[in-house]
């Protein structure tokens, strides 16, 4: 039985033998403590790549509802040792020009990037059916000297695929990656290769495996090119997607994986998620919502 199933027994939740709601506290207590004895103090760097076009006001304002309660929740169930440093790349498509990655400084301060988050204008976004998730992985990997322990990307739209980057304007204002816009058929031209030497999110997910870096999809909206992309960025990473349903799914999915990143020899990814289910999802994880439920039994069953 996995620990995102309601219990069966009489015990009805996380641990065993706990009979009361006072026992479940105690036991819960004893095992963190000697969880916080046993595990070595570690340092987390985690980027957070949001989609920037103009349909995404909402999930801006859904991350920056969520970063304090992120941070903070992971700090009370790591020991005091441990910090999360974090990055926002925000990410559009390639006609926005050099408003394609902006990205906030690198920091253990929530309220400074909420900060930054306040001042985020959304933009752009070509109705071509994708964005340049791609730029974004690009720019989380180019400083070796910060690259991530693990990336989260949030959007709408799939990533480009590597016929899109065929296609660009024939005075070079930027490269198009567009195969459906009509602008006319003097103004766009098809390439035998891309200039640009661009690579696909798909390929930079396979040199993010090789790194051990994780990269965590979470789906904005039904639409089913997105949800299949978005799955392969996170299957080929050795990440996990998972749906956006409007709740806090993004902040109980994000907290669940970074507490599993921090997993050790000593205290397992399970048991982390069991004592951030304990203390806020409702022992079973009957307060989370059902997407983040089902994030969290993908999360687990990805690192066995």
């Amino acid at each position: 039985m996995g620990i995102f199933d309601k219990g069966k027994g009489k015990s009805g939740g996380l641990l065993p033998g706990a009979g009361s709601p006072s026992a479940l506290r105690d036991q819960i207590r004893l095992r963190g403590q000697q969880g916080m004895r046993q595990m070595v103090v570690a340092e987390r760097i985690v980027y957070i790549l949001l989609d920037g076009t103009e349909s995404m006001d909402e999930l801006i304002a859904n991350a920056k509802r969520s970063l304090r309660s992120v941070i903070d929740r992971v700090y009370h169930l790591v020991p005091a040792g441990v910090k999360i440093k974090m990055k926002i790349v925000i990410y559009r498509d390639y006609a926005s020009g050099p408003q394609l990655v902006e990205s906030s400084p690198l920091s253990e301060d929530p309220e400074l990037l909420c900060g930054y988050l306040s001042h985020v204008e959304t933009s752009g976004g070509e109705g071509n059916g994708a964005e340049a998730v791609e730029a974004g992985l690009e720019e989380a990997l180019r400083d070796p000297a910060s690259r991530p322990h693990l990336i989260f990307v949030a959007g709408d739209e799939q990533a480009h695929e590597a016929e899109d980057f065929l296609y660009q304007w024939k005075d070079n204002r930027y490269p198009q990656g567009d195969r459906t816009i009509t602008p006319g058929p003097d103004d766009i031209v098809r390439v035998e290769s891309d200039p640009y030497c661009r690579r696909t999110a798909e390929q930079i997910a396979q040199q993010c495996a090789e790194l051990s870096i994780p990269i965590h999809t979470l789906v904005v909206g039904h639409d089913k090119k997105c949800i299949r992309s978005f799955k392969q960025i996170a299957k080929l990473s050795g990440g996990t997607s998972g749906m956006l349903d409007g709740s806090d799914a993004m902040r109980d999915m994000m907290c669940m994986a970074i507490l599993a990143n921090l997993a050790s020899a000593s205290v397992g990814a399970e048991e982390l998620i069991q004592r951030y289910l304990t203390k806020y999802g409702g022992s079973d994880g009957r307060a989370l919502s059902p997407e983040a439920k089902v994030f969290g039994r993908n999360l687990l069953a990805g690192r066995k």
